[in-house]
């Protein structure tokens, strides 16, 4: 069974708390409409509508990051797709789930429309926009292993989230630059995938082939802190 130490409770907490909190502040910087929040933006969302080929395509890159990730880390393959198991991690798997949409709407946002917009604009064409919005995509999510002094997981996962960005940057174009199935597959990924992905940055198991053999925060004789106990 695995349980986390009280620093690594603190870091997986915290983290999620405070990526929500401050997208949500940003949301709200970002969209100020006039009418209905909710109708402005799913019209944002949907302004173009996605190609048949975009939402395809986002649905593949989903299932295949997933699946990645699931093969990658002991974490998610224990306890993302086992709810019996969720029992001292319900707490911050219930906050993950609004965490989940609030991050996939504003990371899409910002890292595919206005990153590779602001690219365009600039005269560079379709490689340099999937580029840079895949490079300071990646660049970004590093802060998962430093926030928690892991800088070999910050290193790995900084790699695999610039290959995402890339793929979701495909799917932007492929979309005819429509937001909607970039959102939709980020935020599907988060669902699936917090806070597993949290905690194994935090807990430097990215990689380990066994909760039980040789990750850190594993209970191997007096149990320590569940990450329920914050």
């Amino acid at each position: 069974m695995l349980t986390l130490s009280k620093r690594e409770s603190r870091i997986v907490w915290g983290f999620l708390v405070a990526a929500t909190v401050s997208e949500v502040i940003a949301v709200a910087f970002m969209f100020q409409p006039k009418g209905s929040w909710i109708d402005s933006l799913l019209k944002y969302c949907d302004n173009p509508p996605g190609t048949p080929r975009a939402w395809i395509l986002a649905a593949v890159v989903t299932a295949a990051y997933v699946g990645y990730s699931a093969w990658r880390s002991p974490v998610i393959r224990r306890y993302a797709f086992d709810p019996a198991s969720w029992g001292p991690f319900i707490g911050v798997r219930l906050f993950a789930i609004p965490m989940a949409f609030v991050t996939g709407f504003f990371e899409e946002a910002f890292f595919r429309k206005w990153v590779m917009d602001v690219v365009e604009r600039q005269g560079s064409g379709a490689l340099a926009q999937i580029i840079l919005s895949a490079v300071v995509f990646g660049a970004a999510h590093a802060i998962w292993g430093i926030f928690g002094g892991k800088y070999r997981a910050a290193l790995a996962v900084m790699l695999v989230t610039t290959v995402l960005g890339g793929l979701l940057a495909v799917v932007y174009l492929v979309g005819g630059r429509s937001i909607g199935p970039c959102i939709a597959a980020h935020a599907g990924l988060n669902i699936f995938l917090e806070p597993w992905l949290v905690i194994s940055s935090a807990t430097g198991s990215w990689g380990k082939q066994s909760v039980r053999a040789g990750l850190p925060g594993v209970s191997q004789g007096q149990p320590r802190d569940a990450v329920a106990q914050r």
